[in-house]
């Protein structure tokens, strides 16, 4: 596994490699279950199995107080503009 930072500061992300071995005969299988909504989508069943994939990214989003306080500060401003 390596890990890496992308090029947005508020994402960090993990890069897995697959060793190039005869001897290791690992694999992975991604199953996901039908009928999962997200938002006005729903997800179809799927299977994945990673028989050619060499490399897996994951990625996740940095919760900063930063940005909390940008938002919420935001926020505070817009309010103010309507009732002024």
């Amino acid at each position: 596994m390596t890990s890496r930072t992308s090029s947005r500061p508020t994402t960090d992300e993990e890069v897995w490699r697959r060793r190039e071995s005869t001897a290791d005969k690992s694999s992975v299988y991604w199953v996901q279950p039908g009928g999962q909504i997200v938002g006005d989508q729903t997800f179809d069943a799927f299977s994945h199995s990673d028989n050619r994939l060499r490399e897996y990214t994951t990625s996740w989003k940095n919760r900063s107080k930063n940005s909390e306080l940008t938002v919420w500060t935001a926020i505070g401003i817009t309010i103010s503009g309507f009732i002024l």
